[in-house]
């Protein structure tokens, strides 16, 4: 799998009053991923699904991501208010 298709998704984050808000800086975690696996070998075709822009369609955006990029893998940076979403 030296060309895996990669799926990643961008979530919301929640302020400390509990307002959900758009991510507004950029997915550094997701971007060391591509990294370590581009230096790794691998070439992968990569796709991201930004949720945080429309979380009330979070659901439909994601099933649509993975439908229309048939990843092979699928990684998600989750900050830790967000684990039970």
């Amino acid at each position: 799998m030296n060309n895996p298709k990669v799926l990643f998704v961008i979530p919301p984050w929640r302020s400390w009053n509990g307002e959900i808000k758009k991510l507004l800086i950029p997915p550094i975690g997701l971007a060391y991923l591509v990294a370590y696996v581009r230096k790794n070998g691998l070439n992968p075709s990569i796709t991201f699904c930004d949720v945080s822009q429309d979380y009330r369609n979070r659901q439909d955006l994601l099933r649509q991501a993975i439908i229309q990029a048939s990843p092979d893998l699928i990684g998600m940076s989750v900050f830790t208010p967000f684990m039970g979403e």
